[in-house]
């Protein structure tokens, strides 16, 4: 994660780590390239450290907590980071190769061919 000075984020150390945690195996697929694994992670940081995090998503479903009368999770978002982040995410990462498997990182992400996934 980017450590630099002037850093705003509204995570406390817990979800860092968390979030640090969670995209390790993407980080592996993407770790050829700086520029792309920094813009996947952007992405990431962005969705779940962002002080205008509010600005950018809505809850689209909730539903009840098991055995918590009156409480609810929320089930659904959605994102409104608008187009640049993915299209930066996405030209960065297109021609990268992942080594164990020789095909291309959009490939293992996309779960599909990245000539069919788009930004």
């Amino acid at each position: 994660l980017y450590e630099g000075p002037g850093t705003q984020i509204c995570c406390d150390l817990k979800q860092l780590t968390i979030l640090q945690n969670q995209t390790k195996a993407a980080k592996q697929i993407l770790g050829g390239c700086p520029s792309c694994s920094s813009n996947f992670m952007d992405i990431f940081c962005r969705l779940t450290c962002d002080p205008n995090q509010a600005l950018q998503m809505a809850v689209t479903q909730v539903l009840p907590v098991a055995g918590k009368p009156g409480e609810e999770a929320v089930n659904g978002i959605e994102f409104f980071l608008g187009e640049e982040p993915f299209f930066q995410f996405y030209h960065s990462c297109e021609n990268v190769q992942f080594s164990s498997s020789q095909s291309r990182a959009l490939d293992l992400l996309c779960g599909q061919p990245a000539d069919t996934c788009t930004p």
